[in-house]
This record gives structure tokens, sequence and C-alpha cells, in this order.
């Protein structure tokens, strides 16, 4: 979760072959269905939010801001390393 769905894509191909049924989805802040204000808005949420709202609070309040709920901090700089990384390839 919280990672494009892409992330998985190969993956998900591979079962499929294989006769499982796949399902794959686009975390609520991430991902292709976004092309409006919150896919916009990820460099915010990874440059600013994180860094300053964890910290404080020893958890991302994403509950309070209405995006992705609570996060501990450690979880949420190892998403934000890895979305850095996506979404500079995007």
């Amino acid at each position: 979760m919280a990672v494009p769905q892409f992330f998985y894509r190969d993956f998900a191909h591979y079962l499929a072959t294989q006769g499982y049924h796949v399902w794959t989805f686009d975390y609520r802040g991430t991902g292709e269905p976004l092309k409006g204000s919150m896919r916009r808005s990820a460099p915010l949420m990874w440059h600013l939010l994180a860094p300053l709202l964890c910290p404080p609070f020893g958890y991302f309040p994403g509950e309070r801001l209405g995006v992705i709920g609570n996060i501990p901090s450690a979880a949420m700089f190892q998403w934000r390393r890895f979305n850095l990384r996506v979404f500079a390839e995007w």
C-alpha cells in the first residue's frame, strides 16, 4: 500500500497468467488515477508535510489532515524515500 499500482504490475501479470485473480489499486494519495490536485500536491506531502509534522507528533497526523490516515514516522519516511524516487521517474 501507499505505492502506485504500477509498482506491482509485472508481478500481478505473472500471477494472472498462473490462474490467480489479481486486483491492484492505488491507495488514496498516490498513483495513476490522480490527475488533479492530490497528484500535484504529492511534492507538498513528501517535501514539507512529512518532515515538518512527524517530529513534533511522533507520527504523521494524516487523519487530522484528511489524507492517508495516521502513519508511524518510520513508515512515513520510508514511503517518502520511495515516493521521491518514483515521482522523480515520472
